[in-house]
């Protein structure tokens, strides 16, 4: 199939995703059906179909649920942002940190009703489990009338541990589509957080439209009228308003150190306020951004020169009739992490590793040695959450049967999130197994993290086993620029676009 692509881009062209579908549908329902039949042999094990029992180095797993609260990130005042956190796999991975690993999380939303409603649910939820615990974990004659104290007493695990409730917080409304909102947000998270751990770019939609946002005269083409152009809404909501959002809280994201904030924002922020318990390994953690990319930047197509800054410009740009920019949204957030990674993460053993995909990737070479940021780009896998709200209901339907649900496909972002340490190769993770039984010896070679990108049908559809596959993203052709080792020139052209767009001023 690989004739699909050409022999000058890597891509699949975007009308090859319905043939493709058919190809994935078949796949997954095999996979189905073996997962299904496999489970229920004596000779068969769980290990054959989950990595949870039989963890390699190319799965991220997830400790399983009843033991998440006791994982050493709830023992951390730790705080992460999450955009378009009030519905679907962001509101699930807010509630995952908050719940299952007691996190501050701020609910990063265009609506402010929706967001304090999304707040108070998870926050009801988190007092609900710390309760439960609370009975279990206890002996029962702790409670008595004379404990006037019982109620103020922290929460100790089966360790006799400390362990810290977490807590979902809105802070100030985002609309990604707005860059004068986008800052707005970040200088009021700045004016409350001296740090955040975590930057979770999730929000994003699948439908084009005309932003309000007017560009300003970047084209550089003797074009006339530029300034009464408008950007495309879905590649400003999936992409240029996450990559302002990044360069905006750079500064503490990349502090090393927690300051206390003045009492009225500790207050506001509650007991999980970052400042309140200053964390012994702070200095030592690494933050870290994670960018939801898709399946679907394979089909990003051929005819585009992605090292052209002035492609990109373009691709900003919203047009009559609306051109695709999905695919692109998404192949931008996998560049933006190679370039973010490329930036600010230091690792001191990126000279041992040996695929070139990968390591040049993690080369820092502007950050400093304090500034330990990490970026990760993430595949949800197909899950049937509310991007899809306007489609037919006889799709809807479809897709409840085979797709994930929202709590399974916020697991790639929460394993990046919350996995410690991660593995060197990781740059780009999924949720499917890519094989799974029988099949696993003769697809190998196409799915392992230090191959070429898997063939799109397998990362499109698949039964879910839990946790996170390391897998290689398809990247441009074009390796690296002249004279600077390590930098992708797509990358490079992605980052000078966005940047000459947005105005972003990064530290």
């Amino acid at each position: 199939m690989m004739w699909l692509s050409t022999a000058s881009s890597p891509y699949y062209p975007p009308w090859s995703f319905v043939p493709l579908s058919v190809i994935a549908v078949s796949y997954t329902l095999v996979q189905h059906a073996w997962v299904a039949v496999s489970s229920r042999l004596p000779p068969f094990s769980r290990s054959l179909l989950t990595p949870n029992n039989n963890p390699t180095a190319d799965w991220l797993v997830l400790p399983p649920q009843p033991e998440r609260h006791r994982a050493n990130r709830l023992q951390k005042n730790q705080v992460a942002i999450v955009t378009g956190s009030n519905t679907g796999i962001g509101y699930e991975t807010a509630r995952t940190l908050v719940v299952d690993y007691g996190m501050t999380v701020i609910l990063a939303c265009r609506s402010r009703d929706k967001a304090e409603r999304a707040a108070r649910q998870i926050n009801q939820e988190a007092a609900t489990r710390q309760v439960m615990e609370r009975e279990q974990n206890e002996p029962l004659n702790s409670h008595n009338e004379n404990d006037k104290d019982n109620k103020n007493r922290s929460n100790h695990n089966q360790n006799g541990m400390t362990t810290t409730t977490g807590k979902a917080i809105f802070v100030h409304p985002l609309d990604l589509s707005s860059f004068e909102s986008v800052r707005e947000f970040a200088q009021q998270v700045k004016q409350r957080y001296s740090k955040i751990h975590f930057l979770v770019n999730n929000a994003g939609r699948n439908t084009s439209g005309e932003s309000l946002e007017k560009s300003v005269s970047f084209l550089g083409d003797n074009q006339t009228n530029n300034n009464n152009l408008s950007l495309d809404l879905l590649f400003q909501s999936n992409f240029l308003g996450h990559y302002l959002l990044t360069a905006e809280l750079m500064p503490v994201l990349a502090t090393p150190t927690t300051v206390v904030p003045s009492k009225d924002k500790e207050e506001e922020a509650g007991d999980n306020c970052p400042a309140k318990k200053k964390d012994a390994e702070d200095d030592e953690g690494e933050a870290r951004i994670i960018n939801l990319s898709s399946v679907m930047h394979h089909y990003c197509g051929g005819g585009h020169d992605l090292t052209s800054v002035k492609f990109w410009k373009h691709c900003a740009l919203y047009q009559q009739p609306p051109h695709e920019t999905y695919s692109l949204s998404k192949l931008a957030a996998i560049l933006f992490t190679l370039e973010l990674n490329r930036r600010y993460f230091h690792n001191n053993n990126n000279n041992n590793r040996e695929d070139d995909a990968t390591t040049t990737t993690t080369t820092s070479t502007t950050a400093s040695s304090n500034q330990r940021i990490r970026s990760l780009a993430v595949n949800p896998g197909a899950v049937n959450s509310d991007i899809w709200r306007t489609f037919p209901r006889w799709i809807q339907r479809l897709q409840s049967l085979i797709f994930l649900t929202n709590a399974q496909g916020c697991e790639t972002t929460v394993a990046a999130v919350v996995t410690s340490p991660l593995p060197p190769q990781a740059v780009y993770l999924q949720p499917y197994p890519l094989t799974v039984g029988p099949w696993d010896t003769i697809l190998q070679p196409m799915t392992s993290a230090t191959a070429t990108a898997a063939f799109p049908p397998l990362e499109m559809l698949g039964p879910f086993v839990g946790g996170a596959r390391i897998t290689t993203p398809r990247l441009p052709k074009q390796q690296q620029e002249q004279g600077d080792a390590g930098r992708l020139e797509a990358a490079a052209a992605l980052w000078q676009a966005c940047q000459e767009i947005t105005g972003a001023q990064w530290s």
